[in-house]
């Protein structure tokens, strides 16, 4: 499982999980991938503060908001496709996202 947010730096929390929010609408609507999302709870001392502390974010509301995937192998990366996965979420996350 792959969990990821986008997130500006020293961007309020708040704002990534709403930035969050609308791609996983947006992908999901397009089909192009299966995403889910789930939410860390943020206190002191937990997973979250590395994670945040990464882009300086500023933590202004209890939960991190991440989106979720699930990688398979061969099937994600794979010779014998010809669609390389990974170039193509990276190119659809950064057209979908603010």
């Amino acid at each position: 499982l792959l969990c990821f947010c986008i997130a500006d730096p020293g961007e309020a929390v708040s704002s990534t999980n709403q930035r969050t929010l609308r791609i996983l609408q947006r992908l999901v609507a397009d089909s192009l991938y299966y995403l889910s999302k789930t939410a860390f709870p943020i206190y002191p001392g937990g997973c979250t503060d590395l994670f945040i502390a990464g882009w300086k974010g500023r933590v202004d509301t209890p939960h991190l908001v991440v989106l979720r995937l699930s990688l398979m192998n061969p099937f994600f990366d794979s010779s014998e496709l010809d669609v390389n996965h990974i170039e193509r979420l990276v190119f659809a996350l950064a057209e979908v996202a603010d």
